[in-house]
């Protein structure tokens, strides 16, 4: 996960259905950056909301939900500017 897609996914939760909003907050507040995997207690209950997906690959879930956010909300979502 890069820097852009954790200013999304800690700031614009409250654009996110609950099944996203859940894993944005694993992914933000609970993982290490390095685990391979979503718990498997978290993969229980998004399972079914994220269908034909790699939902076991962490970075992959992350680009998913940033991607719906960017889709369906790109006039409500800025970006923090790039330092060089």
């Amino acid at each position: 996960m890069n820097e852009n897609e954790s200013h999304l996914l800690t700031n614009y939760q409250s654009l996110m259905q609950p099944h996203e909003k859940m894993v944005a907050r694993w992914l933000t507040e609970e993982w290490n950056g390095t685990d391979k995997e979503i718990p498997k207690w978290l993969k229980n209950k998004v399972w079914n909301e994220f269908p034909y997906r790699n939902i076991n690959d962490p970075n992959s879930l992350a680009r998913l939900i940033c991607l719906n956010l960017l889709e369906n909300h790109k006039h409500e979502i800025s970006l923090r500017e790039n330092k060089i």
